[in-house]
C-alpha cells in the first residue's frame, strides 16, 4: 500500500533543506529554520536555488500570484507567495499545521519533533476574502 504523506525527518547527513528561491524569502526562510531547529534534534539547512541538488527532501520558498500556496509531491513541500509578506504567512501555516502554537509575542509552544507528516501531492491555496485598503 502507498503512502499518501509525505514524512519529513531530519536526521544527521540527510538534512531537509529549506530552499530560497529569491531574496525575498530569505526572511520567511530564516524564520522556518529558526522555528523548525528549535523543534528537531539537527538543524535544518537553507540553500540558494542555484546550489547543487544532493537528493535530500526540500521544504521550496516562492513567490508568485496573489495568493498563497502550500503544496506537496513525493518528496518536496513548496511554499508560494505573492510578495514576501504571504511566502511568510505561508511559513506560520505550515508550522500551524506541525504543530507549532503562538499564543502571544511571547507566548508560543514548540514541540519537540522526530519527523513530521505532510499529504503526499497536495495542493492547498490560501486566499483573502477582501483586499485589506489602508
Amino acid at each position: 500500500m502507498a503512502q499518501n504523506s509525505l514524512n519529513l525527518a531530519n536526521p544527521k547527513g540527510q538534512e531537509v533543506i529549506i530552499l530560497s528561491t529569491t531574496d525575498g524569502t530569505k526572511n520567511a526562510a530564516t524564520i522556518l529554520k529558526t522555528y523548525l531547529d528549535q523543534a528537531f534534534e539537527y538543524p535544518f539547512l537553507i540553500q540558494i536555488e542555484n546550489k547543487k541538488n544532493n537528493g535530500n527532501a526540500k521544504i521550496i520558498l516562492k513567490i508568485e500570484e496573489n495568493t498563497f500556496v502550500i503544496k506537496s509531491d513525493e518528496k518536496n513541500i513548496e511554499l508560494i507567495g505573492s510578495d514576501e509578506k504571504t511566502v511568510r504567512y505561508a511559513v506560520y501555516t505550515l508550522l500551524e499545521t506541525f504543530g507549532f502554537r503562538k499564543y502571544t509575542a511571547k507566548d508560543n509552544f514548540i514541540p519537540n519533533l522526530k519527523q513530521v507528516a505532510f499529504p503526499k501531492n497536495s495542493n492547498q491555496t490560501y486566499k483573502p476574502f477582501f483586499e485589506y485598503r489602508a
